[in-house]
């Protein structure tokens, strides 16, 4: 496990100071659960979160100096979301490197678990290495998302109502629940699901599942 992580560390030039602070970031609340010794990276995943927030805020607000408030918060909302960081981080094969408890191996796969390694790793690299390391990580992982001149701005909830209103003057709707720590929410419209998103509110599960559901429609899965 610790030739892995300092491997795996080694691709974004870092050396790591505290060892067992990255031990901890790919240790799962199952694992720590039967072996008491070990930390897991919830408090990691806290202030990750708040770390990815800022410095994807502050990019934004820098690269787009007429931008609006309304519109600075959906571009966020579009990057720093389950579904982006999952992504990256199966990009980065985090879950490969993940210690979890042998009844839990469906987690492997799950992406909320792999966007709170993400969230847990920006956060490990900031305590360990600094703010100038973690915009280097940024930059080679999350950065390209708010440079990227194609990202729409309009929200995905709003593009699937506009996309629905072609046709009909009905309204979709979402159903969220809660479910294993986690807001699950399904896009509803013609008695007919469209689209399934999760997310740590309500607000970011509905998000996700208009994402998927623009997504299914683009590759014809519904009409």
């Amino acid at each position: 496990m610790k030739n892995k992580i300092i491997n795996f560390l080694n691709q974004f030039d870092i050396k790591p100071n505290n060892l067992l602070l990255f031990k901890q970031v790919f240790t799962h609340k199952t694992f720590s659960n039967e072996n008491k010794k070990f930390l897991h990276y919830d408090r990691l995943e806290f202030l990750g979160d708040a770390l990815i927030q800022f410095k994807i805020s502050l990019l934004i607000y820098k690269t787009f100096p007429k931008i609006t408030e309304g519109e600075a918060t959906i571009k966020r909302s579009k990057i720093v979301n389950t579904s982006s960081l999952a992504k990256i981080a199966f990009n980065l094969k985090l879950n490969q490197y993940l210690q979890i408890s042998k009844g839990a191996l469906e987690i492997l796969d799950n992406p909320k678990v792999n966007a709170d390694l993400f969230e847990a790793l920006s956060a490990a690299i900031y305590l360990d290495q600094g703010e100038k390391k973690l915009d280097e990580f940024f930059e080679k992982t999350i950065y390209n998302l708010v440079i990227d001149s194609h990202q729409i701005l309009k929200d995905p909830k709003s593009q699937f109502q506009e996309y629905i209103q072609a046709s009909t003057k009905q309204n979709a709707t979402y159903k969220v629940v809660w479910n294993n720590e986690v807001f699950e929410a399904k896009l509803l419209f013609d008695d007919q699901i469209y689209g399934i998103g999760k997310g740590k509110s309500k607000k970011e599960a509905e998000t996700n599942a208009a994402i998927n559901a623009l997504e299914r429609l683009k590759k014809n899965e519904i009409n």
